[in-house]
């Protein structure tokens, strides 16, 4: 089949059918016992064979839409979805009875509920097109998302993070990498970068007005598009957003050692690829010497004490952050001194493959640089070890004759009792 092909259902139980990318549509069949056509899905392995989830149960179409037959009664079937993998295996959701699963092309069904409660409002499915034993099962009542291991036969929640509690329309999967999911809510769009443990909010698309459903650009996974309630379509390119902070802690002293602990984080929903050229670079002040840096997480991390320098490279993953620690000896006569650093961070904010955007480390103490004030070291008296012994015996002499006098007074007031 083309992907030019497409096929659209709408709420008069009619199908349309485009065969030009959506220029132009034809109506093919309009007679599904006046049923709302809530859901399409095609069989992958041959694309002629076709379902449709409406408000009286599943039809199924096995020449291209031309006509249709019911397959499954059920008051109101939401959504539909067909194994990628074994195309016999369907799935439906349905309003009253919760999840139905048909491992022969829709001939017989069968309930799969367990852990998933029933009356699902707008409730949908999603498969992992890698491993379609994994699915997702989404409604707008207020459980939110519930993924299931096993094919369906048991289903546990997948919510953390996500305000799945104003209703999920849709879990779209990313095809290329399936451990990538996006969630259409009343409070906007979710993203999730480990099959649906946890989630962060988009907060680009906004929440208002409600995106409706998702799709992901199989050509650039990078590119979303948001069905929204009365307004359209919304296009959302995802980018990496890098951001840099620098502390530091050890003995602010001159000769003392220093210790700075850079953290870049990338904030954005897009990965930061390793392009060319540095994704870090900090040359440090004359009055600090490099010792070493030290990467505690990912990437490569060079240091050039001949130059002061240290530069890092490598890719951060949305959502993660890379840790750099540098050692450095403060110079001598700087006491009273106030010391700054400041790194710089670069990454690629437009997708293009090139690190075009930069910003400055941040002090999380406040912002801007970061910086130290050099104290005077207190130089505390000490005895060498021949005054230790003068000093002791001193004492001793201090403290024996009251210790002998009151010794022999004992011994005279015996005597004087006797």
């Amino acid at each position: 089949m083309s992907p030019t092909t497409l096929y659209a259902g709408s709420s008069g139980d009619r199908v349309y059918k485009s065969i030009d990318a959506g220029a132009t549509w034809s109506l093919v069949y309009d007679t599904l016992n006046t049923h709302q056509v809530n859901d399409l899905a095609m069989d992958p392995t041959a694309t002629s064979t076709l379902y449709a989830a409406t408000w009286g149960g599943v039809f199924k179409s096995t020449d291209a839409g031309a006509s249709w037959n019911i397959v499954f009664a059920d008051c109101c079937v939401f959504s539909l979805a067909v194994d990628p993998i074994a195309s016999a295996i369907l799935y439906a959701a349905t309003l009253i009875d919760g999840m139905f699963k048909s491992t022969d092309a829709g001939a017989i069904w069968t309930a799969v509920n367990t852990g998933a409660p029933g009356n699902r409002w707008k409730s949908t499915i999603a498969i992992d097109p890698v491993t379609p034993t994994t699915l997702y099962y989404s409604d707008t009542n207020g459980t939110g998302i519930l993924k299931s291991l096993d094919a369906g036969a048991s289903w546990n929640a997948a919510n953390n993070g996500l305000m799945w509690s104003t209703g999920v329309y849709r879990v779209a999967i990313d095809p290329a990498t399936p451990s990538t999911l996006y969630a259409a809510t009343w409070g906007g769009v979710f993203k999730s970068g480990d099959a649906g443990a946890n989630w962060n909010a988009m907060a680009t698309l906004g929440s208002t007005p409600t995106p409706l459903d998702l799709a992901i650009d199989p050509g650039n996974p990078r590119t979303l598009y948001a069905g929204m309630n009365g307004t359209g379509v919304n296009k959302l390119t995802q980018f990496s957003d890098v951001t840099g902070s620098m502390d530091v802690n050890g003995d602010f002293i001159a000769g003392g050692t220093v210790f700075y602990t850079v953290t870049l984080a990338n904030i954005g929903f897009a990965d930061q690829s390793d392009n060319p050229g540095d994704e870090f670079i900090i040359a440090l002040v004359p009055d600090l010497t490099l010792v070493s840096a030290t990467v505690m997480t990912g990437g490569g991390v060079v240091a050039t004490p001949a130059l002061n320098t240290i530069t890092w490279n490598g890719p951060i993953p949305w959502g993660e952050a890379v840790e750099i620690e540098i050692e450095a000896i403060i110079g001598p006569d700087t006491e009273g001194q106030v010391i700054s650093n400041q790194g710089q961070v670069s990454f690629d904010s437009d997708d293009d493959g090139v690190n075009d955007s930069q910003r400055t480390t941040e002090s999380p103490k406040g912002g801007g640089p970061t910086t130290i004030t050099v104290f005077k070291e207190e130089i505390i008296p000490t005895l060498s070890a021949m005054a230790m012994v003068i000093l002791a015996f001193l004492l001793a002499a201090t403290v024996l004759p009251r210790k002998v006098g009151n010794s022999l007074r004992t011994v005279v007031d015996m005597k004087q009792r006797s």
